[in-house]
């Protein structure tokens, strides 16, 4: 049986840091999910605003997901009044690299994929058929060396919660993991070109939204800093996916 530690610190190993043109290495995030509608790019786009806003960091938002969502938001508001306070494109370059602070790779969704990035990010939406693939994705950034944070998406409110979502986000819940709730202020804020963060976005709830996602970057910075281990999942967890639903989900964390 493989050791997945020694493997994971192999792997570590050979990440390559980016640097800028100023010597100092650049902070990578890979915001990837298995499943499609999982709000990747949603999550993409409010970590650049944040690090934009909050911390007037040069951010570049890598779209390599074909549906274009990061790319299509800049492109259509970059020229707006407001603009558009970091940079998205399709590839990085050179140039980019050498003014970046922060690196976001919004990836298409698999779970398979080698990204060069030193943290990846992974939404899921608290439903039974996001249990497996979420696992496999956990797992294998975690085996390739990778820092990594789930969080639950588009959660429902507390009162509004089903008894078969409150199962996943038990079983999902591994290291007090964040989660986000299912509110207007995100598609709104899209349609609107703006962001969470943006100084002048004055929506309803828009406090609750940005407190509640700053838990997921606050996850985040506690993973850079050592204050937070990596989440990952152990074969018990099969037992405990069985235990809920049966023979609904059939799956190993092992492929």
């Amino acid at each position: 049986m493989k050791n997945i530690n020694d493997s994971r610190e192999v792997n570590r190993k050979k990440q390559v840091l980016f640097k800028n043109k100023n010597g100092n290495v650049i902070l990578t995030i890979a915001v990837q999910a298995p499943k499609g509608g999982s709000g990747k790019s949603t999550t993409s786009l409010q970590l650049a605003s944040y690090f934009s806003v909050e911390y007037k960091k040069k951010v570049i938002v890598v779209d390599k997901d074909e549906q274009g969502t990061s790319i299509t938001f800049y492109n259509t508001y970059k020229d707006s009044e407001n603009g558009v306070p970091f940079t998205v494109v399709t590839e990085l370059t050179k140039e980019l690299i050498s003014d970046a602070e922060v690196i976001i790779w919004d990836y298409k969704p698999t779970w398979d994929q080698d990204v060069p990035a030193m943290a990846v990010v992974i939404p899921f939406v608290p439903a039974p058929e996001s249990i497996a693939p979420t696992i496999k994705q956990v797992n294998a950034s975690y085996e390739a060396g990778k820092k990594v944070l789930m969080f639950a998406n588009m959660v429902e409110m507390e009162h509004s919660r089903t008894a078969t979502q409150k199962k996943v986000l038990a079983i999902m819940d591994k290291n007090n993991a964040p989660y986000v709730i299912k509110r207007q202020a995100y598609p709104t804020c899209y349609m609107l070109g703006t962001t969470l963060y943006d100084e002048s976005t004055s929506l309803p709830y828009i406090d609750k939204a940005r407190n509640e996602f700053k838990q997921v970057i606050i996850e985040l910075f506690k993973l850079f800093d050592g204050g937070r281990e990596s989440d990952y999942f152990n074969t018990n967890i099969v037992d405990e996916v069985k235990e809920s639903f049966g023979n609904q989900i059939t799956f190993s964390v092992d492929n």
